[in-house]
């Protein structure tokens, strides 16, 4: 049953957290062992609810007991933190490590293989039939793991591939050539990306049993996140015309630092996304989005060095507005520095 160097560790019916009954143990300091009956309603710490019987009336009569005759799914997962108190409702820390097995009751029992050495034919069954059915359920290729992978893809392209190919655009850009037409069409392209694989992710939950929606940090931060994307579109667009039209720059200025959180945020959430996916994807993943973002990030500061540039051109737009000279191709090349300080990244 582990001990204190094994934190807790815990077990439960059902495909998801959402409703299922998760039985948690952990091995106290003094050699106590706490086990505590939970259930959650959805991806939070899961509780202890006692029941309190007001009275008690002995009945007689027992119902015959039976076993389950199809496949029961199950949920495990583990943390190296043992909990403060031996209560059984202390709080328990967020585990580092779920998965999922199924107990299929519908296959004939067979007699066990040869056992290898060091191992009980108890401990050899259990070890191969868990680790079997795990892997077999949470990375079969089966239609719920197919939405979560074309959701996992889109949702890469459109924040981390090009949401910061129209940030970079929008940094350098802005005195070089008539950018904002492509900014736009850009973050567009990165939204519709976004807006498919937010619709997959919902129909996904759809096909788990025990999943509620938005019940999770990844799911409602993926929420906050699509809300937020429509509002940052629709100011990059005020921001715009108003610039334009007026001269008024103070809605671009809340455009840019939306952005830049919008794409610290995302990154944050697709780390979440690979641990909260029950294939459990390697490490490897997490290291190369977040390598990925700083490269960003470093280009996007490094882009700071044309700001000096930019307010001298500003000024000569500003100078040449009021003077009212000058051809059309230079007032195109001169507006485009304009629209420069109402969009961002």
């Amino acid at each position: 049953m582990g001990g204190p160097d094994k934190g807790w560790y815990g077990v439960g019916q059902g495909e998801g957290m959402s409703g299922a009954n998760m039985m948690v143990g952990w091995a106290n300091a003094d050699g106590s062992i706490t086990t505590s009956q939970r259930s959650a309603s959805g991806h939070s710490m899961p509780t202890s609810s006692l029941v309190r019987a007001s009275a008690y009336t002995p009945d007689q009569q027992f119902p015959q007991s039976s076993a389950p005759s199809n496949s029961v799914a199950h949920i495990f997962a583990t943390s190296p933190n043992t909990p403060a108190s031996a209560d059984s409702n202390a709080r328990i820390g967020m585990h580092d490590y779920t998965d999922q097995f199924t107990l299929d009751m519908t296959k004939a029992y067979t007699a066990a293989a040869a056992v290898p050495a060091g191992l009980t034919g108890a401990q050899q069954t259990s070890s191969t039939s868990s680790t079997s059915n795990s892997q077999n359920s949470a990375r079969e290729l089966n239609k719920k793991n197919r939405l979560i992978i074309v959701h996992m893809l889109f949702m890469i392209i459109g924040w981390m591939l090009l949401a910061p190919i129209g940030m970079l655009l929008a940094r350098y850009g802005r005195t070089t050539f008539k950018w904002f037409p492509w900014h736009r069409n850009v973050q567009y392209g990165a939204a519709v990306f976004i807006l498919i694989a937010f619709i997959l992710g919902i129909v996904a939950v759809s096909e788990s049993t025990g999943l509620e929606h938005f019940s999770g940090t990844h799911t409602r931060l993926g929420l906050a996140l699509v809300i937020l994307l429509a509002v940052q579109l629709s100011l990059g667009q005020v921001a715009h015309v108003v610039r334009a039209r007026f001269g008024v720059r103070y809605v671009g200025l809340l455009h840019a630092p939306l952005g830049l959180t919008l794409f610290a945020l995302s990154v944050y959430n697709i780390h979440k996304g690979f641990r909260f996916w029950r294939w459990q994807p390697t490490m490897a993943a997490d290291y190369i989005i977040y390598a990925w973002a700083a490269l960003v990030a470093v280009l996007y500061l490094a882009g700071a060095a044309l700001l000096p540039r930019e307010i001298r051109q500003a000024k000569a737009d500003a100078a040449h507005a009021r003077s009212g000279s000058g051809s059309g191709s230079r007032d195109d090349i001169l507006h485009s520095s304009k629209e420069g300080q109402s969009a961002a990244a």
